[in-house]
């Protein structure tokens, strides 16, 4: 993970002079030299790549490794060239009927959300406790990356200080993922009746409009439309859920949630 405030705390200017990036007088000052700076700029890579990993490698276990691929193919069309016909689908992670509303809504399964091939995850052997877990822990690796994409200044001094690259760094696709995968988590267990209790169903509710919300309100407040159409997926994500609700499910927080997809 990026640790900004605990590895970085001063760099070293083309005229002589230092930058102290802290503030705080009684963090310990570490210099780039031409030695070390290749070695410290690797490890913070390798931590980067590793976090976006990690955050990848949790959705393909809980829905499967062609899940992601599915989604991106159905939100942009232009992703699906390369891909087979059937890769072009809706992710199996939810099925719609021809009225659109969710086979859940009987309590009943369809044929593809009964399926416990390796190729649908493991979302099913997993309990709700643990997905939530879960969610905890991408939200955090969320919150992590958008920090660091909100801080033009260090980025512009690793940038400066010879950090690899032909712009100034940033982890979109580990903020854009990592929100992603916790949104789909929550989506999934929120249509499933038959996996949660009234009690665990208001805890969910609440979670995923908080996340909601936030996600969106972060999303408005943009200015870089590099940023923006970093978000374009997880906003159809959004929708695309938003959609294929029941009238039942939309019910218990149709006034909250409209309000917050009005604001796209």
């Amino acid at each position: 993970t990026w640790e900004p405030d605990a590895i970085i705390t001063s760099i070293p200017l083309p005229n002589g002079d230092e930058h102290q990036v802290n503030n705080e007088p009684t963090q310990p000052i570490t210099h780039f030299t031409a030695s070390n700076s290749d070695a410290i700029f690797s490890s913070l890579l390798v931590r980067c790549v590793v976090q976006l990993e990690l955050v990848d490698a949790v959705n393909s276990i809980v829905f499967g490794p062609s899940a992601s691929r599915k989604e991106d193919a159905h939100a942009l069309p232009s992703l699906a060239i390369s891909s087979s016909p059937t890769d072009t689908t809706a992710s199996p992670s939810r099925t719609m009927l021809v009225n659109g509303d969710m086979r859940n809504d009987s309590g009943q399964k369809s044929s593809n959300m009964e399926s416990d091939s390796a190729a649908d995850g493991l979302y099913s052997y997993i309990g709700v406790a643990h997905l939530l877990n879960l969610v905890d822990c991408l939200l955090d690796s969320h919150s992590l990356a958008k920090k660091f994409n909100g801080n033009n200044a260090q980025r512009t001094l690793l940038w400066k200080a010879g950090f690899k690259g032909r712009s100034k760094p940033n982890l979109l696709r580990q903020e854009t993922h990592s929100m992603r995968s916790a949104l789909c988590i929550l989506f999934r267990i929120y249509v499933d009746v038959e996996r949660t209790d009234a009690a665990q169903k208001n805890v969910v509710r609440s979670r995923l409009l908080r996340v909601l919300e936030d996600a969106v309100s972060y999303y408005v407040d943009l200015n870089s439309e590099q940023h923006r159409q970093a978000w374009v997926l997880v906003l159809y994500l959004i929708l695309d859920w938003a959609n294929s609700f029941s009238n039942a499910q939309h019910l218990p927080t149709y006034v909250d949630f409209a309000v917050c997809i009005n604001q796209i």
